[in-house]
């Protein structure tokens, strides 16, 4: 036993050192990352905040902190990157899920009321009213808590539980759009219908154009948020979003 531990510790300090060269260059790889993003935020104006995870593929995991300022409008953003990339049906709805970037401007608010806005993937109808809704009985009862389910489903995932904890929606604040190209990409909720009146043609032009990249809407006391199901990490990707959520609450009829 003493020969056989003689002849592999030799080979076990060998692996620990591989192992610490490794955790030191990915330290290091992590350190000058955090470094450019920071000096390439600053150069457009905003604020950095790096995450804590290490990098995977070259980006950092984790929750990565934007803070800025476009044309007077006060914004921050948060791009939440966990995986490089997935394979299998199940994996690519993981990674959709747990890859987004979220652009909200807190003092674009709404004065009173909550607008939802989901957007359809191309080829998909807006589901129709549920007969039930607003009757009575046992089937009615669960098909309005399946459909309460889903709405509260969709807001935590693509909002976040901070923003969808105190969300007033029910499936009865569904509003119907109208029949136009708008209407059929995008499913509408709000406990103010008016709120749809102040989303004008600008406004809608605007987030049709964005229909592709999945955004998704949520304007309330809280201020303006915009949510794609991708990572946004480089600060061009972030200022794009910033400029595209400035222009959308300018055009925002008050």
């Amino acid at each position: 036993m003493s020969a056989l531990l003689n002849q592999l510790w030799p080979l076990a300090l060998f692996m620990v050192l591989i192992a610490l060269l490794v955790r030191l260059s990915q330290r290091k790889r992590r350190q000058e990352q955090v470094q450019r993003n920071t000096t390439s935020a600053g150069l457009r104006g905003m604020a950095y905040s790096a995450p804590t995870g290490d990098d995977v593929g070259g980006l950092l995991r984790g929750t990565h902190r934007f803070d800025g300022s476009t044309r007077g409008v006060t914004w921050w953003a948060e791009t939440l990157y966990l995986t490089d990339q997935a394979t299998g049906s199940y994996a690519q709805t993981h990674n959709q899920i747990q890859n987004y970037t979220r652009w909200t401007a807190p003092k674009v608010v709404t004065g009173g009321g909550t607008l939802l806005l989901m957007n359809l993937p191309h080829g998909v109808q807006a589901p129709a009213v549920s007969a039930a809704q607003g009757k009575s009985g046992f089937l009615a009862a669960m098909a309005d808590k399946a459909a309460a389910a889903a709405l509260q489903l969709f807001a935590r995932v693509t909002f976040g539980n901070t923003r969808s904890t105190a969300l007033p929606l029910e499936p009865h604040h569904r509003v119907p759009l109208g029949g136009d190209a708008f209407g059929a990409a995008f499913v509408a909720f709000s406990d103010r219908p008016e709120l749809l009146q102040r989303l004008g043609p600008a406004a809608h032009e605007r987030l049709l154009a964005e229909r592709d990249n999945r955004v998704a809407l949520l304007w309330d006391e809280q201020g303006l948020t915009l949510t794609w199901p991708t990572a946004s990490i480089a600060t061009e990707e972030v200022a794009a979003c910033a400029e595209f959520g400035t222009t959308l609450a300018q055009s925002l009829a008050p």
